[in-house]
């Protein structure tokens, strides 16, 4: 639906604004062995990585277009650990990198979450190191805006100095409760 334009970061920023330090870095495999995208073939080797050094704070930010205000949306993105990922290093955790979006939209919280992928959980595959990958975590926002377009920043503030994590697949679609 086009409400968000090289969520894999696949050539380049085209689309972003970066501020900090952000460069963008590949990993063959990552898309199919750390991300379990089926068939990938190099979709979800690309990612955006935010190296964190003291005094510094990264961020990617982007406006999200064409939304029907009123309509829940689902914002995803996956998070990884660099290092590790590059290293197959299984350490499931929750990375400090935060997606948020600007103050016109209501996050439904009850709806939202983040997966950390090697704990488990019904319905996700888990990330076998013995196999070349390690642990991503996966987020969903899902928000309903008031505008047709609201701005999404990704950032690691919360991050400590050494890190450096890694996001992809930055996603908007529409959501479908059920109801």
């Amino acid at each position: 639906p086009q409400h968000i334009t090289n969520g894999d970061f696949r050539v380049d920023f085209s689309g972003w604004t970066v501020k900090g330090d952000v460069e963008r870095d590949v990993i063959k495999g990552l898309g199919k062995k750390g991300e379990g995208r089926w068939g990938s073939r190099g979709i979800g080797d690309t990612f955006a990585s935010l190296a964190r050094y003291p005094g510094t704070t990264n961020v990617l930010s982007q406006t999200v277009r064409n939304l029907i205000p009123g309509r829940k949306y689902r914002l995803q993105m996956i998070v990884f650990d660099v290092d590790d990922m590059k290293n197959g290093h299984g350490n499931p955790r929750r990375l400090p990198v935060e997606a948020t979006l600007s103050s016109s939209v209501q996050v439904v919280k009850a709806d939202s979450w983040v997966f950390v992928n090697g704990m488990p959980k019904k319905g996700y595959r888990s990330c076998n190191p013995k196999k070349g990958c390690a642990p991503v975590n996966v987020h969903q926002t899902v928000f309903i805006p008031q505008t047709s377009e609201v701005v999404l920043e990704i950032s690691d503030a919360k991050s400590y100095p050494g890190c450096r994590h890694g996001v992809n697949f930055v996603s908007v679609l529409p959501y479908y409760d059920g109801n």
